[in-house]
């Protein structure tokens, strides 16, 4: 992968990783929509993130590294 910007990189990781069958599909949705959601609370200073979506993505980041994982040994 030789992307120049975030979303290049999370376009790429759907691609080769996702769309390939190598990982859920699901990971990729997680990573876009985390750094979507990154995005928003750095630059919309009205945007708050609930206890409840912090815990829900800090779930995905769980699984995202335990389902990469396994492909990656």
């Amino acid at each position: 992968m030789n992307e120049d910007s975030h979303q290049g990189i999370i376009s790429a990781f759907g691609r080769s990783f996702a769309k390939a069958g190598v990982i859920d599909a699901r990971f990729h949705r997680y990573l876009k929509e985390s750094f979507d959601l990154r995005q928003e609370t750095d630059y919309q200073p009205m945007v708050r993130l609930t206890e409840e979506r912090a815990r829900e993505v800090s779930d995905w980041a769980k699984e995202f590294v335990a389902g990469c994982r396994t492909p990656c040994e």
